[in-house]
Parts: structure tokens; C-alpha cells; sequence
């Protein structure tokens, strides 16, 4: 998962595997399968997106407000346990939340999450330093991901709300291989 804002145009993008997690004596069982639901929402005019625990997604998705620090509430009120972290990009910036009920501001404009955002965080710095717009990043961060990570699965969701947008309330869904 990977998030990227200028503060003109702010976006958000995921593959679309969900894995299965495993007992005690394994981290995973190896088993994937395709999310109904995308990875990354829209509440408000926040984006968020969520690896980790299923029940944040649950809990996370129909949160009343955008702010990061009012999901984070939610989340703690339902005792929500399980190893996660959510990624929320603003306008003004990219918060990340995880199991610890910590809210972190980052520093740098873009960021990335879950087991395969190693390549994500690569690909999100190259797009920087060439200035690549901002959806076409998070898109490309997702596909090198998913290009070098058992952990995604194609196809790429993304999600953007260009400043012009905002007074709408609409949304730029896509969806890319």
C-alpha cells in the first residue's frame, strides 16, 4: 500500500490480496484470496488504507470522521488486537496509525505499508525525485511491490482527490494491472 500527497493532489493505492494468517507456529498459511472491498477508502477527505488485521478494516471503514486521530479512537474503543497498521493521506499530509494506538505525522510526503512496502517506499522516492504525478506514483509503488512480493496480488486499486475535487465530494477510482 502506498500514499503520496503535494498538498494539490493527494492519493492512495493497494493490491487487492488478502492473506489468510496463520497459527502459532507460522506467520501466514500461504493462502490468498481477492478482497470484495478495496484495500483503500475515502471518509471524508481523507484516504485510507489498512494492512494487518481484518477487524480494523471493518471497524476503520465506517469510522464517523476522516481525522486520524478520531479512527484511531474508534479503533482502541473496540479493543481492536492483531498486528496492523493503517496509512491516511490528507491534503495536508500522511498519518500512520498502528496496533499500538500510536498516530504518527510523517515527515516526508509519501509512505508506504504492509509486509511488501519495501519495494513501494523505493518506487515512491524515484517518482519524487522525477516528480511523477502523484496517482501515477502510488500506482507504480503498489505494481513494483507486487512485482517483487509474494505478499500482492494484482490488480492495483487506487484512489485520488485532486483539490479541484474536494468541493464536489467526488472521488477518482481506478483499477490497473
Amino acid at each position: 500500500m502506498a500514499g503520496y500527497t503535494d498538498g494539490k493532489t493527494w492519493a492512495i493505492a493497494a493490491d487487492s490480496g488478502l492473506f489468510e494468517e496463520g497459527g502459532d507456529d507460522a506467520p501466514d498459511s500461504g493462502i490468498y484470496f481477492l478482497a470484495s472491498e478495496p484495500k483503500v477508502w475515502r471518509i471524508e477527505d481523507s484516504l485510507v488504507g489498512m494492512a494487518g488485521t481484518f477487524l480494523v478494516d471493518e471497524i476503520s471503514r465506517h469510522a464517523i470522521s476522516g481525522d486520524p486521530y478520531k479512527i484511531r479512537d474508534a479503533l482502541k474503543a473496540a479493543e481492536v488486537g492483531g498486528s496492523w497498521t493503517l496509512l491516511v493521506v490528507t491534503q495536508k499530509g500522511l498519518y500512520y496509525l498502528s496496533d499500538d494506538f500510536c498516530v504518527l505525522k510523517l515527515k516526508e510526503k509519501y509512505h508506504a505499508i504492509g509486509v511488501a512496502s519495501q519495494p513501494a517506499l523505493g518506487s515512491l522516492y524515484t517518482s519524487n525525485k522525477l516528480k511523477i504525478p502523484i496517482e501515477e506514483a502510488v500506482k507504480l509503488a503498489v505494481n513494483a511491490s507486487i512485482n517483487s512480493s509474494i505478499y500482492a496480488v494484482a490488480p492495483v486499486i487506487s484512489k485520488s482527490l485532486p483539490i479541484t475535487t474536494i468541493k464536489k465530494k467526488k472521488t477518482v477510482d481506478t483499477i490497473s494491472n
